[in-house]
């Protein structure tokens, strides 16, 4: 065996390549190849095909060459992918991670100023060198800022799991398997990212030249079917005509037509008093809806992300994961408290509307008992 001068493989190297040696498959780059470690690994591994094994350091290059003599690898010299011109199915990454030490350069552990710098230029460029149903393996620790990562992940589309964790003295290291959303959105390209929430990711794209959203579960999140529920639940919303308009519906994904337009509270702030009331009267008009319906859309109370009023000044509910059949509905009471908070008041005085709130409390009240039609009328009529 020879002696590596660069880098001779630790735990963060080890971690990786009991991964690579589970995972990996089809056409694979090893970038950043340092010792070769991963490389051999992915050699070794029966699903592999080819192994490309890259480097910035010629003398990393050398070593490895020297290290294995492997008829699947061969070696290539380049700055993450500046001399790489092919796609591949698994990408592999051991990146350095250290902020830099103005004292010790050192490229085998420097991952930039921060860190992480490094890691966010490499996922940046990978999605142009990985097949749309190839995968990453990434290794980084918790000193490279697990949220950056993260973020990045989401604001570049892509799709990741946790395969395999280490925890050390002073860090802990993660390996991550990542894919495109294209993996299991298929047909679509050029997406955008777009908002995100607890539960689920929003990104846009086009189809036959109609901007889409595609909504799919985040990563961060365990709770399980909810975008299947989702789906179930805009479907029905549909048939009343409530929701954007669901284009398809698979387990794992959402896609519908994208509504162009701006949140309610936002509209209020320079909306006309005439366009305040008819957008309020068609939301009511919507829970009545609802109400009659025995549905419950949920978030209601405080619905400043679910309402979005269009530029033909029709508002359109988003976000129906937590709708719910059930015999008491209470999405007017909702909205009734909603529209007399201390912020949608305020909008709504600078507009010179001006609810009772008394008397549009005591309607809710009795409302909610029965549904009744005349009572709903009421409420409608304290909107002026």
């Amino acid at each position: 065996m020879h002696r590596n001068p660069l880098y001779d493989p630790r735990e963060d190297s080890y971690l990786l390549a009991e991964a690579v040696k589970t995972y990996a498959y089809g056409k694979t780059l090893d970038m950043g190849t340092g010792s070769g470690i991963q490389a051999v690994s992915a050699a070794n591994n029966k699903d592999v095909t080819s192994v490309l094994a890259a480097d910035i350091n010629t003398e990393a290059l050398i070593y490895a060459k020297k290290q294995y003599h492997h008829p699947n690898i061969s070696y290539i010299q380049s700055d993450l992918f500046s001399n790489i011109h092919e796609q591949f199915d698994t990408i592999i990454f051991n990146p350095p991670y250290l902020p830099d030490d103005p004292n010790i350069r050192d490229v085998a552990l420097d991952g930039g100023v921060k860190g992480y710098e490094l890691s966010v230029k490499f996922l940046k460029e990978a999605r142009k060198y990985l097949n749309n149903d190839g995968q990453i393996l990434f290794l980084f620790s918790s000193l490279t800022q697990k949220e950056v990562i993260e973020e990045t992940l989401v604001q570049n589309a892509y799709f990741f799991e946790e395969i395999a964790r280490q925890k050390l003295d002073f860090e802990e290291l993660y390996v991550y398997k990542i894919k495109k959303i294209e993996s299991f959105v298929k047909g679509l390209t050029n997406f955008k990212f777009f908002a995100k929430g607890k539960r689920g990711l929003i990104y846009t794209s086009k189809l036959k030249n109609v901007k889409i959203a595609i909504k799919i579960k985040n990563p961060k999140s365990e709770a399980k079917s909810r975008i299947f529920f989702e789906g179930k639940n805009l479907e029905e919303m549909n048939k009343l005509r409530i929701g954007p308009k669901l284009l398809k519906a698979e387990e794992d994904y959402i896609i519908y037509k994208f509504v162009d337009g701006t949140l309610f509270p936002k509209f209020l702030e320079k909306c006309s008093k005439k366009d305040a009331i008819s957008v309020i009267k068609h939301v009511l008009s919507q829970m009545r809806t609802l109400d009659k319906n025995l549905i419950n859309k949920e978030e209601m109370s405080n619905p400043y992300k679910h309402i979005i009023v269009t530029k033909t000044k029709k508002p359109v509910l988003i976000d129906f994961e937590r709708s719910n059949k059930t015999l008491k509905p209470h999405n007017i009471n909702q909205f009734v408290q909603y529209l007399i908070s201390s912020k949608i008041e305020a909008l709504l005085i600078k507009k010179n509307i001006f609810i009772d709130k008394k008397e549009i409390i005591i309607l809710a009240q009795k409302y909610k008992k029965d549904y009744n039609i005349r009572l709903y009328k009421k409420i409608v009529t304290l909107i002026k």
